[in-house]
């Protein structure tokens, strides 16, 4: 990780722990993970995301996420040759990425125990294997909440409508803007997860 992103991530962890001390902490994460086969393709993936966060005003949280995602395709392809009666062509193609992200989110909406929450948050994406330059972003992501007691809530990111505009770290290549991404990691469009409340 760069300078520059080490300081980032102190900046936020100092904007976190600068909530009022009557914020209530929570701890937890999200679970994710898909496999696919089509045809001659085959690809799984998953991620992992703890966090940690406090919530004021019991409409408002802000909260610290880091993602581990891991991704693997694999195709197998069959060509004829004159010369040769069968040659399959096999490609094998993995990734893994490391993300750090900070957010603010609000509840919108109450259903009983079930609520709405509006997620937005700025992400860094360090340079590393899977990744050739440090990327930075924000982006916006519904999440829907279900409290199953009063210290323990279950919660699911609505992937598949969120809005995300990302660049990379030195602002060589141009900004872009993407619907229906998970920060930078691939992963499907329904994550679950759940949260404590201390």
């Amino acid at each position: 990780m760069s300078a520059m992103a080490r300081k980032l991530f102190i900046v936020l962890i100092v904007a976190l722990m600068a909530i009022p001390a009557s914020a209530q902490w929570y701890a937890g994460g999200y679970l994710a993970g898909s496999a696919s086969e089509l045809d001659a393709e085959k690809s799984w993936s998953y991620c992992i995301s703890p966090e940690v966060g406090r919530i004021f005003k019991d409409k408002m949280a802000v909260g610290l996420r880091a993602s581990y995602g891991k991704s693997y395709m694999h195709s197998e392809t069959h060509e004829s040759d004159p010369e040769h009666e069968n040659i399959y062509k096999k490609t094998k193609y993995g990734t893994t990425l490391f993300s750090m992200r900070t957010y603010f989110a609000y509840r919108a909406v109450d259903f009983g125990k079930m609520s709405l929450w509006a997620e937005a948050g700025a992400f860094i994406v360090p340079e590393q294997d899977g990744n050739s330059s440090t990327q930075i972003g924000l982006n916006l992501v519904p999440v829907m909440t279900y409290q199953l007691s009063p210290r323990f809530l279950l919660r699911t990111s609505l992937d598949f409508v969120s809005v995300s505009m990302s660049t990379d770290f030195n602002m060589r290549n141009k900004i872009k803007a993407v619907v229906d991404l998970d920060d930078v990691i691939s992963v499907p469009d329904l994550s679950i997860g759940a949260v404590y409340l201390f």
